[in-house]
């Protein structure tokens, strides 16, 4: 067994006191790195769909806000008419950022299950003629405030699929905040994601 090494207390105090004093020197840098680290990991999300019946077909697109804590801020889904789902997603996404920068939200974490869209917005790929005028918008308002545009899976993204295919099917634009009655079915999934409960995508299996 090796011996723990012993410590004058004196040296011990020293070297504390030394610290202790350049501690005290960088703490009005430490405090406001710590504060910015903090506000950059506490950020608002919204995630987004669109989805389109034929591709091209009757489209509608849906997103919902939340805070860092799961708790909802403000959902909405719309009617986009007949185009793409790629116009649909895009729309969708710029919706909600209109809706931020309008009210004030700056640091938010801007979700979409379509990697190409994601892709269009942060690395200016594949833009074709369809999308380019909405791309466009999306990355001019990135400027407006701490926007992270990313990609997330399908199965956390069933409450903004669900306001897609409702905004499709009701042809018609519907907005909900905090104090305004929203599904049942979204009220589920929001319960289910503040409790931490895991979301399932469930395929039809297939004959081999």
């Amino acid at each position: 067994n090796v011996a723990p090494l012993s410590v004058p207390k004196s040296t011990l105090q020293s070297a504390m006191e030394q610290h202790g004093n350049q501690i005290e020197r960088l703490k009005p840098g430490l405090t406001s790195n710590v504060l910015g680290e903090v506000n950059q990991v506490l950020a608002d999300q919204i995630e987004h769909d669109g989805c389109s019946k034929g591709n091209p077909g009757s489209t509608g697109g849906g997103g919902i806000l939340r805070d860092d804590s799961g708790f909802l801020i403000m959902a909405y889904s719309d009617y986009y008419g007949d185009c793409t789902n790629n116009v649909a997603e895009s729309n969708a996404i710029l919706h909600g950022m209109q809706w931020c920068i309008t009210n004030g939200y700056k640091n938010v974490d801007i979700e979409s299950d379509s990697m190409i869209i994601i892709n269009m917005i942060n690395d200016h790929s594949n833009v074709n003629c369809h999308t380019v005028h909405l791309i466009g918008q999306i990355n001019s308002l990135k400027r407006n405030g701490n926007y992270k545009v990313q990609h997330c899976y399908r199965e956390v993204n069933n409450l903004a699929d669900y306001l897609a295919n409702m905004g499709e099917k009701r042809r018609k634009y519907t907005f909900f905040t905090q104090n305004s009655t929203i599904p049942n079915e979204v009220k589920n999934w929001l319960k289910n994601d503040i409790e931490g409960t895991p979301n399932f995508r469930i395929r039809p299996q297939r004959n081999s």
